[in-house]
């Protein structure tokens, strides 16, 4: 807000702030809690107060305290840019396949949704969401050899459920 002693200035004022708030070129609201906070602090945060209502919260908690470990945690969250991910990208791609790589990313990315969207951390944007995304490969084909089917009827002869061996045998 802003006080004018002309009603033409204010109009004039309301409508350079609308143009600009389009842009997304707003100053951002000071945050305390996001100023000096690391990437790793982010991570953290999502972890404690995000996850316990999640059904998969063991599988992203592993992800989220393995990207906690790299070098990249440690930069400040209003410093993470793009360009940091991008290199991460091409750094994880050597060890993961792009399936895998595209699911962790999109954890990450959720991580600063929740940054920007439930906890107003001064973000432009999410730094995650504007990287070029690996196209995820083929999925696999695979046929059972022999003997497999056998060791999978008798394990589902040993479960408490009758009915996973039909299962089985239809999906076969």
């Amino acid at each position: 807000s802003k006080t004018f002693t002309r009603h033409s200035d204010a109009l004039e004022w309301a409508r350079y702030m609308d143009i600009k708030a389009d842009r997304k070129d707003l100053e951002p609201l000071p945050c305390p809690e996001a100023e000096n906070a690391t990437v790793r602090d982010l991570l953290e945060k999502y972890i404690i107060e995000v996850l316990p209502s999640k059904p998969s919260r063991e599988v992203q908690e592993y992800i989220l305290r393995r990207f906690q470990r790299h070098d990249m945690a440690k930069k400040k969250v209003l410093e993470t840019t793009p360009q940091d991910f991008t290199a991460y990208k091409e750094e994880r791609l050597t060890e993961v396949s792009a399936t895998t790589l595209n699911h962790q990313l999109g954890i990450i990315q959720h991580v600063f949704e929740a940054a920007i969207k439930e906890w107003q951390w001064p973000l432009k944007s999410n730094p995650v969401k504007s990287i070029r995304k690996p196209k995820n490969g083929a999925g696999r084909t695979r046929r059972l050899e022999d003997g497999e089917f056998e060791n999978i009827v008798q394990a589902a002869q040993d479960t408490r459920n009758p009915l996973i061996l039909p299962m089985i045998r239809f999906a076969v």
